[in-house]
């Protein structure tokens, strides 16, 4: 079913038709930061008036209106979702990994603020105790694990 957009449907008046355009942002701007309204019911909120608008003002098909609804919401959660999923992946790779801890260390080291490394949590030793690298003893402090060079004794 074909539907052509009018530009001008309040009073021929561009200005006017944009000012009424605007009502689903001022509906969420108010229900967020006035009435103090959770994110997701100002959300619902602004998309009713949104569509109230549509087909109302502009003539819109409410068929036409409800698919163009659903197209936009597919259309801005599926990033997010793909963003949420792949970041938690990367999460439990590096915790499996036992990468998170160096992880953890340089951002330890960005900032003298302790509460830092106090809010993030705690994981368990990526080695078992039971393994043989548990049981060799650790380096004192200061050394390090490569070999030096020994020098000849005809150096000064």
């Amino acid at each position: 079913m074909p539907w052509i957009q009018i530009y001008t449907p309040v009073a021929g008046s561009l200005g006017l038709s944009a000012l009424v355009a605007a009502i689903p942002l001022v509906v969420i701007f108010v229900c967020l930061a006035v009435l103090k309204m959770k994110a997701f019911k100002a959300g619902l909120l602004a998309v009713g008036s949104a569509i109230a608008i549509a087909v109302g003002v502009w003539g819109m098909p409410a068929k036409l209106a409800a698919l163009a609804t659903l197209q936009g919401a597919a259309f801005g959660l599926f990033p997010v979702f793909y963003i949420v999923v792949t970041t938690l992946f990367l999460y439990n790779i590096t915790v499996k990994g036992g990468q998170f801890e160096i992880i953890r260390a340089s951002l330890a080291g960005v900032t003298g603020d302790r509460r830092l490394p106090a809010s993030a949590p705690r994981l368990p030793s990526p080695v078992p105790p039971w393994s043989v690298s548990a049981s060799v003893p650790s380096m004192p402090p200061g050394s390090v694990w490569w070999p030096t060079p020994r020098r000849s004794p005809s150096a000064p």
